[in-house]
This record gives C-alpha cells, structure tokens and sequence, in this order.
C-alpha cells in the first residue's frame, strides 16, 4: 500500500493494490480494491486468485463430515 512495495510489484504478473494505498501504488497496480488494508482486503486477493483457478468450494456443504449430534 505504500511506495515501498513498487519494486516487488514490478516482480508480480498479478499486482493488487488496496483502497487506501499511495496514489503511485494504485497507479501502478493491475487491480484497485474497494477495500482498504485490514478491513478484508487479502481475503478478497485470495477469493480471486481462488476462483480463476477454479479452487472454489462451498464450505458450508456437509459433504465430508459427519454431523455430530
């Protein structure tokens, strides 16, 4: 979110920057948040990445445990 991440973006094929970072950060980044940093921003990062790999699952399926009662 700040200048200092600029060199390892350059690195990345996926740089993603959050709402609030530095203005030369969000111009510099293949994807702007709406989120801002520690409000839920890496969850949503890692949901995306997720689902273009298609590695979605829906974890409130019982399909591999047991209900204990």
């Amino acid at each position: 979110d700040d200048i200092i991440d600029l060199p390892i973006m350059h690195r990345c094929s996926l740089s993603v920057a959050v709402a609030d970072a530095h203005d030369e950060v969000k111009a510099q980044a293949t994807l702007i948040l709406d989120k801002c940093g520690g409000m839920g921003a890496g969850r949503d990062v890692c949901d995306l990445i997720m689902l273009a790999q298609g590695l979605t699952h829906d974890f409130t399926a019982d399909d591999n445990h047991q209900n204990h009662q």
